[in-house]
């Protein structure tokens, strides 16, 4: 299969510092070709301009280890234009008075260190705070090939700087994979990608407001978001920092979720809620989660009462109480510790953990009409496990 590579970058908007020259400007003119517009950032404004100019760009002066410059780059390219898909920080020194660590002074120290590592810190900060909200984008970061191995013509800050840059390219390529993921998720789906902290108030209102605002109504509202992290345990050792966060996310996220929802729905008379509580709203955990077992239990119980509450005004609220699912979380969890997942296995009759897509089923069974008569409800989907006695192994 063949790709037009004056397509691949289309309508993409890049910046590229030190695009003035060297490597900068040979990507500019490659990410022009491709389709790219192309913002080129450098200190030098004469040969900026020209750069700029002969790929059809726009230029911007900017000392990249200057905090106020580099935010007003980046948060001025996002206002102009409109987004952010590209952060190449390109930009780089080589001095002659980095050498040995016999003779390298401070002053030439600190500089290599601002110019080629803080730089690529205060670039890709700046980058990331219009590109996560986006659930996209790509930060290339110039290190060397002396991050891997030592230089044999010594040039110390230099060295050193480029192992940061590297280091810090892996831990940030780690931390923000996964912001990609929604807008992923929506494309196969054929939907659209909100990011959304659920335990935020005013990221819950502006996602459901927009939603209405935009496509005219909210008919169905399943608040799914949950985390299960390994601080929270016994109530002998989880400490308050972990009650706190799972509260947050696991139950105060399904009020405020809730609450914005009905909104929209309780004019209309018309919507369903389903919100994830879990079995251990039903039943103790074999193994510990205290606040995690705490908040799914608040789950049930203001579904039950919202359910009940709104009966009369058209909207359908319900718990989804699942059992253990099949997912990459859990398949983590018990990969570390083969004991607790046969712990939780045992207990289940059919002898296996649900798929997600049977609690799927379930889902939209309780966002349909062939639901139309079922409200305040635990909709328990768990292969038995809340009616079943069974002796541990």
């Amino acid at each position: 299969m063949s790709i037009d590579l004056t397509q691949r970058l289309k309508d993409r908007v890049a910046i590229i510092t030190g695009g003035a020259s060297g490597i900068g400007f040979a990507t500019a003119q490659r990410f022009a070709a491709e389709g790219a517009f192309v913002v080129i950032a450098d200190v030098d404004p004469a040969t900026g301009e020209a750069a700029a100019a002969e790929v059809g760009g726009a230029f911007r002066i900017v000392d990249v280890a200057d905090e106020t410059m580099v935010n007003t780059l980046f948060d001025g390219v996002a206002a102009e234009f409109g987004r952010i898909d590209i952060a190449f920080n390109n930009a780089g020194i080589s001095p002659a008075d980095d050498d040995s660590i016999e003779t390298t002074e401070l002053p030439a120290w600190d500089r290599v260190q601002d110019v080629n590592l803080k730089s690529v810190y205060l670039c890709s900060r700046a980058a990331l705070r219009h590109m996560v909200p986006a659930g996209r984008g790509s930060i290339i970061n110039t290190a060397s090939f002396v991050a891997l191995l030592g230089s044999a013509t010594s040039q110390i800050s230099y060295t050193a700087s480029k192992g940061g840059v590297l280091a810090m390219s892996r831990e940030l390529g780690v931390q923000f994979a996964r912001q990609g993921v929604g807008e992923a998720a929506a494309a196969e789906v054929g939907g659209a990608f909100r990011i959304v902290d659920v335990a935020d108030e005013t990221m819950v209102n502006t996602l459901f407001d927009g939603v209405a605002a935009e496509f005219g109504r909210i008919d169905i509202a399943f608040n799914n978001a949950g985390i299960s992290p390994a601080d929270d345990d016994s109530i002998e050792t989880t400490e308050l920092p972990a009650w706190d966060r799972v509260q947050d996310v696991n139950l105060k996220s399904v009020y405020l979720c809730s609450r914005a929802a009905l909104r929209h729905m309780v004019p209309a008379g018309r919507g369903s809620i389903i919100n994830t509580a879990s079995f251990v709203a039903l039943l103790g955990s074999a193994t510990s989660q205290i606040s995690y077992t705490a908040s799914k239990g608040g789950v049930l119980a203001m579904s039950r009462e919202l359910g009940v509450q709104f009966a009369r005004q058209g909207v359908r609220v319900n718990a989804l109480c699942p059992g253990p699912v099949n997912t990459p979380l859990l398949q983590e969890l018990f990969a570390k510790d083969p004991e607790r997942a046969q712990r939780r296995l045992v207990h289940v009759p059919m002898g296996r953990f649900a798929e997600p897509s049977e609690l799927a089923a379930a889902v939209a069974f309780l966002a349909s009409d062939d639901s139309s008569f079922i409200t305040a409800s635990a909709f328990v989907v768990d292969g038995g496990i809340t009616n079943a006695y069974v002796t541990p192994l």
